[in-house]
């Protein structure tokens, strides 16, 4: 296998899949920071004090990786029995469903939907990990550093784009 063989057909839907994910990661930094520490806002009632909203905050953003932690090797045990499209796109869809249940706790002003969200996005989280596989499957011995900075490069793009948006 040479540099052609290995299409950007093929990597470029890969390092999408890498940024999707990352800017499910961080697109909820900027949202919750202003959800849980301005006081106008009327996601909790007037009696939740400061340091409730911060424990609040605290386990809505760390349940996303801990939700990760045990999703990807779950996910990439069964992307190498099912094949990795498949579990790609189980992973994009449980993402999509968790960030949108997220997004609809917010409106209900519900934060027990919004950690289930955040535990369903996280738990399906395990496609960067599955797309970094799937680089390195396609990947010949002298083109392997190269595609590992695109990798890198995907995440950057994904964290960067996230917060932005």
């Amino acid at each position: 296998m040479n540099q052609k063989t290995v299409p950007w057909k093929v990597i470029l839907p890969l390092s999408l899949v890498i940024i999707i994910d990352l800017i499910g990661l961080t697109i909820v930094f900027p949202i919750f920071a202003q959800l849980f520490s301005n006081h106008s806002h009327t996601f909790f009632s007037n009696h939740t004090s400061m340091i409730q909203k911060d424990l609040y905050f605290s386990l809505s953003i760390v349940i996303y990786p801990a939700m990760t932690l045990f999703g990807a090797p779950l996910l990439g045990d069964i992307s190498d029995t099912l094949g990795r499209k498949k579990v790609l796109l189980i992973c994009l869809s449980g993402s999509f469903s968790g960030l949108l249940l997220s997004g609809i706790a917010i409106q209900l002003h519900a934060f027990w939907l919004l950690l289930v969200g955040r535990a369903i996005a996280g738990f399906t989280a395990g496609s960067q990990q599955i797309a970094q596989a799937a680089i390195i499957d396609v990947s010949e011995k002298q083109n392997t550093t190269k595609n590992m900075a695109l990798i890198i490069l995907s995440i950057t793009i994904g964290m960067s784009i996230g917060p932005i948006l």
